[in-house]
């Protein structure tokens, strides 16, 4: 893997690699065996890694895991529902999280200072 601080050479399939930097990447979402990458444009590129792969590369950089098969950009965060368990991002897509991914979520943000 090779990186540099915000941009991230990741592996697709068939042994390619893209290069995107962080404020790029909206979410990464599993759809079964298959991992997408989902950028700014909501072009969506097919990853061999698994989600943990992608969970444990970008846990440092604002990333969180909301559901079994979501992670999602922090910054691309616009409002929280913390009644109905969804984020919603800037563009305007609904997400939504688990009990314990929302649980991840709150304890993630009260880390960084700010109150719940």
């Amino acid at each position: 893997m090779i990186s540099t601080p915000t941009t991230y050479f990741l592996p697709l399939l068939k042994g390619n690699l893209i290069a995107l930097s962080i404020d790029e990447i909206k979410y990464i979402r599993s759809d079964g065996p298959v991992i997408y990458i989902v950028d700014a444009q909501d072009q969506q590129w097919a990853c061999g890694q698994s989600l943990k792969f992608y969970t444990d590369l970008l846990a440092d950089v604002s990333f969180i895991q909301v559901s079994q098969s979501m992670l999602v950009n922090l910054q691309k965060v616009r409002f929280i529902d913390a009644v109905n368990q969804e984020l919603e991002l800037i563009c305007g897509k609904r997400i939504t999280m688990s009990r314990n991914g929302l649980k991840m979520l709150k304890e993630h943000i009260k880390s960084k200072g700010y109150k719940w």
